[in-house]
């Protein structure tokens, strides 16, 4: 990885997203808005990021949220690995239909990808779900060509563009 920060891209994507979701007349509650984590207490990392986990499936649970959608950047230790990817919940209902929405708006927006939905039963958001809950692998940092692209603000608007228009797919399918 050259000199980009996931966390940076994440708030950056997901800032854009909420606008448009809002624009769409969508309630959207954001578990961070800032470069800041829902926990700052706890003596190490380990038990930090488990707080911080913690305390978002509680606002999640909180705010009645109809679906929980997280933004992350793949790694591998392979350079060549590319392409977004989006995981889910499979005990959830609903997971699997809304992950395959947002997938298939990916392929089609950004023709940069040929992957398929997930199942993710190991990280504790999607363990824990009870709504459908999907992550979205936005592409892989350990690719340099990825990397540039996930860096540029076009590409995040298109990125954007994409999750947004796989929500507003699935939520008008599911009839919410």
């Amino acid at each position: 990885m050259g000199g980009s920060y996931e966390k940076d891209i994440n708030l950056q994507v997901a800032i854009k997203l909420r606008s448009l979701l809002a624009q769409g007349g969508a309630s959207v509650i954001m578990t961070r808005e800032q470069d800041n984590s829902l926990c700052e207490d706890k003596e190490t990392l380990r038990e930090r990021k488990r707080e911080d986990l913690t305390r978002r499936l509680a606002l999640v649970e909180e705010t009645g949220a109809s679906i929980y959608i997280t933004l992350h950047c793949n790694s591998f230790p392979k350079s060549n690995s590319s392409g977004a990817q989006v995981f889910y919940a499979p005990q959830v209902e609903g997971s699997l239909a809304l992950a395959q929405s947002l997938q298939n708006s990916l392929r089609e927006t950004l023709g940069n990808t040929r992957r398929t939905p997930k199942e993710d039963v190991t990280s504790m958001i999607m363990k824990q779900a009870v709504i459908p809950t999907v992550n979205v692998e936005m592409g892989f940092l350990s690719n340099a060509r990825e990397e540039e692209l996930l860096q540029r603000p076009d590409y995040q608007d298109k990125l954007a563009w994409a999750i947004y228009s796989g929500i507003v797919y699935h939520m008008a399918g599911s009839g919410s």
